[in-house]
Order: structure tokens, then sequence, then C-alpha cells
């Protein structure tokens, strides 16, 4: 107790001192001070309410008749000492700790002037043990969210951390290697969290022209960026890179395998674009080779990376000028060669030629390559059809011209491939070469008929030029029917041998003439008696070298008026007239013999049909 008396106290003194010490009560230091009628207070409140009571109690309890002297009470030391503010849908919210109400308001006005369109939410305390520089620290921090999208800044005693979602890539860079150099003196830079700004949907392109690429869209952070950068220039050697990545957060997990995904396939475009839309990897462009096309549909279709979805594929093979595509047929089964433009033509192509050749090896060695003629597939399937035709041989398409080649399977289809070429091509579809040989056949066998309505010649021929020069000799004949097919394996100087047997018939009333391999065969009723003799001598000897006559039946003409004679002049008898065959003829001579065997005998007669059925009798007993 150190009071001493003492007279001249004011009126309520007690009341004033009572009133004093019971304030004393919510401070853990300090002291309460009645002078006069004046109030006064100073020191350290135990916590908050204690030093929300005092001032309540001195700005509006006093006793009556008090006077209000000087309150200087501070709040109570809080330790660590933090201060916060959180951007966050629409709304900044205060937190933590200020030394006074001062330093709040002027908070409170910084936060509004900063973030005008922000509804600011005061949740502040009042707390003495802030850092050296607090305010300064704690507008700086406030100042900073104006740069996020959503964030966070805390001021921990002396340590300042922000983080968050930057506002835009140049807001992101502010919070960059130099931004520490922008702190208040005596605040130490803590926690440095905030990422690019926040992109939906999450997109990634890179452009292939020639040797340029373009490199747009977002990247995560700047490593990942350089990441990318250098995958370019390993995949794609000496490329001229142009980089237009902004840095945003919101990439898919994966989003690096994405990218390097994506730019290897690029390395196989001569020109084109690869783009990743969230988990969607696309690709439009035009291959650099048939290999690279073939690689790059493999990898959509089997090696997306975990987590990837194939978006849009729209590659087309390199383009090829003239486009040529064909088919060889041979013993050990057929190839396909020569260029298709994507996967589901070659498919169709393959199921076209399996059901043209079912049972035969087919051997696919096409490439790719865009610029195919309009409706490929069915220009196709008409040369399967005509190849399906031949023994071996080739057909080709070169842009809008069809060729074919080779050896028919048989007489028919070696007509039916001729006439194909010649009246039935597809639409668009121009004739190129055609080169096809008709079959070998053995015998080779030909004939030609005479009868009264004309020449019907059949079998085979080895060419047209052969077929005109027959159809030109028959043409005396009278009408020609032309039965003969193409085909080779004609014996050497069938040509000469079937023009003579056509000569023959010109000499028969009816008859018919052939050849089988190099045997000759005639057989017919000759027009006059001086035919039958020089058809007769004819075949004897005129016959190309090489044939043999096989069979010559050649019978002399009926006459309607017969007659023979023989005449004696002194010791010479000659015979004249006609025998109905050479061995008559003989027989008759030899009769003359026998009945004048001194005489000279000359015979003139000749063969002819018709003789009376008395003939041997009637000249033996005439001789």
């Amino acid at each position: 107790d150190g009071l001493s008396f003492a007279s001249g106290e004011a009126s309520g003194f007690q009341q004033f001192s009572e009133f004093s010490l019971s304030q004393l009560a919510n401070l853990s230091e300090g002291e309460a001070i009645v002078s006069d009628s004046k109030l006064s207070i100073s020191g350290l409140a135990k916590d908050a309410s204690g030093y929300e009571n005092v001032n309540q109690a001195y700005m509006s309890s006093l006793p009556t008749d008090a006077v209000l002297g000087d309150v200087n009470v501070k709040p109570s030391v809080i330790e660590p000492y933090y201060f916060g503010a959180r951007k966050l849908d629409g709304a900044l919210t205060l937190s933590g700790y200020v030394p006074s109400d001062a330093v709040r308001s002027n908070l409170m006005t910084s936060a509004k002037s900063n973030l005008p369109d922000l509804d600011v939410v005061d949740r502040l305390e009042l707390a003495s043990g802030q850092p050296e520089g607090f305010e300064s620290a704690a507008n700086f921090g406030i100042a900073k969210l104006s740069q996020l999208s959503e964030g966070v800044i805390g001021l921990n005693d002396g340590a300042l951390s922000i983080r968050g979602l930057a506002a835009s890539e140049a807001d992101f860079n502010a919070f960059g290697s130099e931004f520490s150099n922008t702190v208040p003196e005596g605040i130490v830079l803590g926690d440095l969290g905030v990422q690019p700004p926040a992109a939906d949907p999450y997109i990634w392109s890179a452009t292939k022209s020639g040797d340029q690429i373009t490199l747009d869209g977002y990247a995560s952070s700047a490593s990942q960026r350089a990441a990318i950068v250098e995958s370019v220039k390993t995949a794609v050697p000496g490329a001229a890179i142009q980089d237009k990545l902004q840095l945003t957060s919101g990439a898919p997990s994966r989003f690096a395998s994405f990218t390097k995904f994506s730019v290897d396939q690029l390395a196989r475009l001569q020109n084109g674009k690869v783009e990743i839309v969230r988990s969607d990897l696309s690709m439009a462009g035009e291959a650099a080779s048939s290999e690279s096309y073939e690689a790059v549909l493999n990898a959509y279709a089997t090696e997306l990376p975990d987590g990837a979805t194939l978006g849009k594929l729209d590659v087309s093979a390199p383009a090829a000028s003239p486009y040529v595509w064909g088919a060889t047929k041979h013993a050990d089964g057929v190839v396909l060669t020569g260029s298709v433009p994507d996967l589901m033509i070659r498919e169709a192509v393959n199921a076209s030629a399996a059901a043209a050749f079912p049972n035969v090896s087919v051997k696919d060695t096409m490439n790719y390559a865009s610029g195919a003629p309009e409706d490929f597939t069915t220009k196709v399937d008409f040369a399967f059809g005509q190849l399906a035709k031949l023994n071996r041989g080739e057909v080709s398409l070169e842009d809008s011209a069809y060729s074919i080649s080779g050896q028919a399977m048989s007489v028919e289809t070696y007509a039916n491939v001729s006439e194909g070429v010649a009246t039935a091509l597809p639409d668009g579809l121009t004739l190129g070469a055609a080169n096809v040989e008709p079959i070998t056949v053995s015998p080779y066998i030909w004939a030609a008929k005479k009868t009264e309505r004309g020449v019907t010649r059949s079998g085979f021929v080895p060419s047209e030029d052969v077929r005109k020069t027959l159809v030109d000799a028959a043409a005396p004949l009278g009408a020609v029917n032309d039965e003969m097919a193409l085909a080779n394996g004609a014996p050497e100087g069938f040509e000469s041998a079937a023009t003579f047997g056509l000569g023959q018939l010109s000499q028969f009333e009816t008859g018919e003439t052939s050849l089988t391999g190099q045997d000759y065969a005639i057989a017919g009723v000759a027009k006059t008696v001086d035919g039958f003799s020089k058809e007769t001598e004819a075949v004897k000897g005129a016959l190309a070298t090489g044939f043999n006559v096989k069979m010559a039946d050649i019978q002399p003409p009926i006459l309607d008026d017969y007659s023979w004679k023989a005449s004696k002049s002194g010791n010479t008898i000659e015979l004249t007239g006609f025998a109905p065959s050479q061995e008559q003829k003989d027989m008759v001579e030899a009769a003359t013999k026998q009945a004048m065997p001194n005489a000279a005998i000359t015979n003139s007669m000749e063969i002819a049909g018709g003789a009376p059925n008395n003939y041997d009798a009637g000249v033996k007993y005439s001789l």
C-alpha cells in the first residue's frame, strides 16, 4: 500500500478509484490513474476480451462526473503473429491479427482499393507482437492478390507466403525469379506457390510447314515448355521452332507423355498439325512417306499414351503422280503392287483380290499414296476380273489408263478379255496397252467345210492377221462363216497349209479340209474332171513343208453323159472317155493288153463318177 492521506479529492473519488481498479483486472500489466476527475489507463491486455472490455469501459461506461484521460492499452501479445488474406469466389477475406483498429482500417481501405470488385470480409482480431514493417508487408500482400484469379497471402511473423492461380501469363511471370527483389524491407519471402492461369479446355498444338514448326497453346511451367521445345529438336533436327506456348495450369495428367507422343508423330508428316484438347489427341496432314503414313496409323491405333483418347485422325499418304497400281499373276499366286490411298481402300482391294482368286496366295506389297483416280476400287475390281481370266499376266492402272498383258486361260477367256478391253471399260478408264496372248493348244486344229451355202471355217488361228488372210482366201468360195478362235501353238507353215486347203476347196463342189497339228486331210467331190485330176496331183506334192497328208478322199465329179471309147489303128490302141476310179482305169488298160498283147496302148481316160452298173463287163466285152 503506497497511499498517503491528503484532502482536496474530487467529488466521486471513491467511485473513480473503484472503476479504475476493476479495469486493471483486464490487464496482464499496466496502471490506472485518477487525477482529480480524469481517469487514464495504460498497459497490456490479458487477452482479446480484456482489451475490448477496457476500451469499451473507458469509452462508454465511465462513472458519473468522470473525465476521460489517456487510454493506452495494447492488445495481448500473439506468437507467432499471423495475418492472412484469401481471394476466392468473388470475396476477399481478411483474417488473423492486426495491432490496432487504425491498422485494421488502413488494411480494409487497401483491400477495397486494390480489389474493388470483391466483397471484403473482416475477420481480423487485435493482438500485439507484430513484426517490424507489418502494415507495409500486409498492404504489399493484399496488392499482389490483384494479380491472382484466386489465392491466399499469409504473413507469419516476418515471412510472407503467396499461393494461388495467376490471372494471366504476365501476372504469372511477375512472380518469377525477380519477385523477391520487390518484397518490402524487413520481410522474408516464404512459400511462393503461384501457378499459371487455369485453362479449360487445355489445348496444345504443333504445326509443321516445311522446316518450320510452330508450337501453340499451353504449357504448365517454364520447365515443361523447355522440355517440349527440346523434344521437337530431337524429333525434327534442324527445324526452325516458333514457340507461342502460354503458361497455364489445368494440364491433364500425363500431359508430358501426350506432347512427346504427338511430337514424334508430327516428325512423320511432310506438313500438318498435331493437337491435344484435354486428353483427346488429334492429327491432320500429309505423311512424308508411305512408311510414315503406315507408322502414324499404327501409332494412333495401338500406341496412344495411357490416359489419352483418340480425337480426329485425318492424315493422307504422300501424293503420287502418276498414280500407279498393279497386280501380277504367276504360278505361285498373285502379287499386288503400286499404291492405295488409305487403309480402308487397302483392305477393300485385298478383299476383292481374295474373292477374284480363291485358294490362291495373294501377296500385298502395295504402299500408300494419295491422288488415286476417282472410283479407284471400281477400276481395281474390273482389273481383277480380267486378270482372273489369264493363266499368267499383269494388269495395271496409271492414273486413268488401264493396261493388261499375259496369256489367256482358255480360248473363251481370251475372247472375253478382248471384248472387255474393247467395249466394257468402266467409266473414266481409258485403254493404255493390251497385249494378251491366246492360250497354247495341242493338237492345233483347223478346218474349212464347203457346202452349197458357203464356207465355214473353225478351229484356231494364231493371230488376227492370219485370220484376215484366211478370210480373204475363202471369199471366192461363197459366203464365209468364221468360227475360228485365236490360240497359240500353230505349227510352222500353218498359214501356208491352211491357204493351200482353201485353194483345194475351190475345185470342189462340196468338201472339207482340215489340219490337226501337221496332219493334213481333205475330202470332197471335185467340180470337174480336170479339177479332180489337179487336186489329186496337188495333194501329192504341193503341201507346205513339214505337213503330212493324213487323208485324201477326193471324189471325181458325177457325169450324166458317161462315155468310154477304145480306138484301133493298125497296131495302136487309144483309150479315151472315163473310168470310175484309178483302179478301174488301170483295169481297162490291163484288159486291153490281155486282149491285144502286141498293141501299142495310149491311155487318155479320165476319172469321173456316174459309170453305169455294167461298166466293167461292157468294157471287157468291147475290147
